[in-house]
């Protein structure tokens, strides 16, 4: 049974239901300690902590595919051929500190109503809502985190929508709000918002989050609300209208950066390439191929569809798909036979992305807690490979999700105003 790949992929699916994860931030307590006044970048720390991963898959559920179902008609966004710079001194730019919790999560901070009211949050590319727990809320899932309460506000205004969404066994509902958001130092007048008025679910009591920062394309937003990034644009918030994230892989550091308004090329080692997005609700982009140990496994007939979500730890694949290409690789349940596993590369255009087994596989201990980027001879129960199945319905999918294992490696930039998505090796912290 160690040996059967197949079986590898059953006995990965239950960890799924079982790993371990969490997320926290570390909350500064001044307007300084989020500008880096040397750099002109305002950083976010991000934390991780740990929860159940049965929460984890319906955290996942709710995240990558609940929101969708909530969205009315939303006019298409205009689409423009020709690609602007995105060049801009990096010490202008401003930078939201991220924290690594066990490399798992990467959260960060924003206010609302007021640049002291601050609130964790995971700033995440595969949804487009702003979620926010409310004073409102009797639930444990609320009480047990920061409330934002719309009485101690006087920018606060009610909308009048409510909002709903059930996933698995939970479920969540809000009303549609509006206030002040400071995102990383900027300032956004009048943000739409759900305020969370019930929690049912232990996903939310185990999460150690305060909420949720949507930066997917408009489209995907409820009620026709103008997503954080869209009001950024609308507003001219920002000479460019890109967003970039660096995630350091040193566990429980704040040293991963969310970057607004360009690149910070001292992150980067070498160029960074772009891929237009080919559908404005995820950022989603086409490979031409998926290589197992340079050997093409025919699973882009003809093209591949890939998403850059932040909000996603592992990497996902359409079942099927998945199945093919996880009978090619069987990471030992000792972590002993690393050196002999194939590296997963995405071909995208021109361009080759490389994952070596040292990204890909984790290692999980005898309770369940996983730990990303497994080494050779790793003292843990078992390893596995860092991925999951998961069919996104069309038109949007089937598609493949690049998570922060992918993300961790590769700088990845945002970029709206020419609607495409960049990557750049990153460079290693010790190296800066």
């Amino acid at each position: 049974m160690g040996n059967n790949p197949r079986m590898k992929l059953q006995i990965f699916l239950v960890l799924a239901l079982c790993v371990t994860f969490a997320v926290s931030v570390n909350l500064r307590k001044s307007e300084e300690s989020l500008q880096n006044k040397k750099s002109g970048l305002i950083v976010i720390p991000l934390k991780r902590i740990e929860t159940t991963v049965t929460d984890r898959q319906q955290l996942f559920d709710f995240i990558t595919k609940s929101q969708r179902y909530v969205t009315d008609e939303l006019a298409d966004l205009d689409s423009d051929d020709e690609y602007t710079s995105t060049a801009v001194s990096s010490a202008s730019l401003p930078h939201i500190g991220l924290h690594n919790f066990k490399n798992t999560q990467y959260t960060g901070e924003i206010a609302v109503g007021s640049a002291e009211n601050r609130f964790s949050v995971i700033f995440d590319t595969g949804s487009a809502n702003m979620w926010i727990n409310s004073a409102e809320c009797p639930d444990r899932g609320c009480k047990l985190h920061h409330q934002y309460d719309p009485a101690k506000s006087s920018s606060f205004k009610r909308v009048g929508f409510n909002l709903e969404v059930q996933f698995g066994t939970g479920q969540l509902a809000g009303e549609i709000a509006s206030d002040n958001v400071w995102f990383g130092g900027v300032n956004i007048a009048n943000q739409d918002f759900s305020m969370i008025k019930k929690e049912v679910g232990e996903v939310f009591v185990q999460a150690k989050f305060d909420g949720i920062v949507g930066l997917a394309f408009p489209q995907m937003a409820a009620y026709d609300m103008n997503p954080v990034f869209d009001n950024v644009m609308k507003q001219s918030l920002l000479q460019n209208n890109v967003f970039s994230f660096y995630y350091d892989r040193n566990e429980g550091q704040a040293t991963s950066q969310l970057i607004l308004g360009g690149v910070d090329e001292s992150l980067v080692q070498g160029e960074v390439k772009y891929y237009p997005v080919i559908d404005q609700y995820y950022w989603t982009i086409e490979a031409d191929k998926i290589m197992i140990g340079g050997k093409d496994l025919g699973l882009c007939k003809p093209k591949c569809r890939l998403i850059a979500d932040t909000g996603t730890s592992l990497m996902t694949g359409p079942t099927g798909d998945l199945t093919s290409l996880l009978d090619q690789i069987n990471p030992d349940d000792t972590c002993s036979n690393m050196n002999q596993l194939p590296d997963i590369s995405f071909d995208i255009g021109s361009d080759r992305y490389t994952l070596n087994p040292g990204d890909y596989v984790m290692a999980v201990n005898k309770d369940g807690v996983e730990s990303p980027y497994a080494k050779a001879g790793s003292k843990m129960s078992s390893c596995a490979a860092a991925f999951m199945p998961l069919d996104i319905p069309e038109p949007q999918g089937p598609a493949w999700i690049l998570g922060d294992i992918f993300l961790s490696k590769y700088y990845t930039v945002f970029d709206r105003d020419n609607n495409r998505v960049g990557f750049g090796l990153s460079r290693p912290r010790a190296a800066l």
